[in-house]
């Protein structure tokens, strides 16, 4: 099963920072958020179901906007990394 690692922000409203998700896409592993706590993936995703602009996620190592963006295939030993970005001046 996949496994979902979440930033700390995300992790207190979820309850816990690694979750396994039944999901064969990235969008359905952050949609799945929303069973632990409605509205969860809306803080990562738009409702074009596009990572929202200060959110990267990777699946492995890999940043999904190099993949298939949320439509990113997945395998029962992925690892999704969801990661705030960091800006500033």
């Amino acid at each position: 099963m996949p496994t979902l690692l979440l930033p700390a922000p995300l992790a207190e409203l979820a309850g816990r920072r690694e979750i396994h998700v039944a999901a064969t896409t990235v969008l359905q592993a952050i949609r799945a958020l929303d069973t632990i706590r409605p509205g969860l993936s809306d803080r990562i995703c738009t409702e074009q179901n596009h990572p929202r602009k200060h959110v990267l996620i990777y699946v492995n190592d890999t940043e999904v906007r190099q993949l298939d963006g949320t439509g990113t295939a997945l395998i029962q030993t992925d690892t999704i990394y969801i990661v705030p970005s960091v800006t500033g001046g």
